[in-house]
């Protein structure tokens, strides 16, 4: 018992698993958002792994907005071979299962940062915990968020122990963190530029040194790019919005303008306001 109280990631895992068991318990047996009709899971497409190229094809965008993420949906094909939809507490502890590695991530990203022990604490506990988090760890729909947050504060951890101790094989492993988050998340595409801001502004490395530095996960980007600029389903399947000239601009005043109503809604988890809503009705 006193080894355990000497180890602070024994205690963080054992109180993380705590607050989540208490926090997430009264949903486990929850089917909305599992196994209702518009749930991923109800595609004949992921419920057998030898559907996997199909998923990592043109066609399957049209089952994902359009977008190519497909490793997450592969992941879940491959699981759901043996495991049935129908099976809600098994997909509920697997997303948990992920927002827990995802906590446990933030607060190795936030110890390498901090460095105080209570910090990292806090920080950890108010990403698990936080209202927002049931919205997409309760929805088997979102779990390509899940999943990519998982390479991209792992990607981030990885590089910030190459940082501070110069061991190469943490660059490699972030690197190949980097590229499957790639094929998860288009999120995972602002990585190099987080990590450019932390040379410069937290490490003060020279600009040209982090530049060099980053370079491989800059080409890595532009490489994989074309794939979720370019890669489109058959308009006959899928036709993406045609926003009117001006949205765009209209959507920007509507993320400045309603920036106290954002961070109100990111601290207590309701009241977001849509960010297009000035371009709703054009649209």
């Amino acid at each position: 018992m006193a080894k355990i109280s000497e180890n602070p990631w024994v205690l963080m895992l054992i109180s993380l698993m705590a607050a989540l068991a208490v926090s997430f318990g009264q949903t486990l047996q929850t089917p909305a958002f599992i196994a209702d009709e518009g749930s991923i899971l109800q595609l004949s497409v992921l419920s057998w792994w030898k559907n996997i190229p199909l998923i990592f094809s043109q066609d399957f965008l049209m089952f994902t907005d359009g977008q190519f993420r497909p490793l997450g949906y592969a992941v879940l094909a491959s699981v759901h071979t043996t495991v049935a939809s129908e099976n809600i507490l098994f997909w509920h502890l697997w997303l948990l299962l992920f927002h827990l590695l995802n906590g446990v991530l933030v607060f190795w990203v936030v110890l390498h940062l901090a460095r105080h022990l209570r910090s990292a604490v806090v920080a950890t506990l108010v990403f698990a915990l936080h209202p927002l988090a049931t919205v997409v760890v309760n929805n088997i729909n979102y779990f390509h968020y899940v999943f990519g947050l998982t390479f991209y504060l792992g990607a981030l951890g990885c590089y910030l122990s190459f940082a501070q101790m110069s061991r190469r094989r943490f660059y490699i492993v972030a690197m190949v963190l980097f590229i499957l988050g790639l094929f998860t998340s288009k999120v995972v595409f602002t990585l190099p530029v987080l990590l450019f801001v932390y040379e410069v502004f937290y490490r003060r490395t020279g600009i040209h040194q982090a530049v060099l530095r980053l370079l491989p996960f800059g080409a890595i980007s532009v490489l994989v790019s074309p794939l979720w600029l370019f890669y489109r389903p058959h308009p006959y399947h899928y036709h993406y919005i045609d926003f009117p000239s001006g949205a765009g601009w209209n959507s920007f005043f509507s993320v400045v303008g309603a920036t106290g109503w954002y961070l109100k809604g990111l601290l207590f988890g309701s009241g977001i306001p849509v960010i297009l809503r000035e371009a709703v009705e054009r649209i």
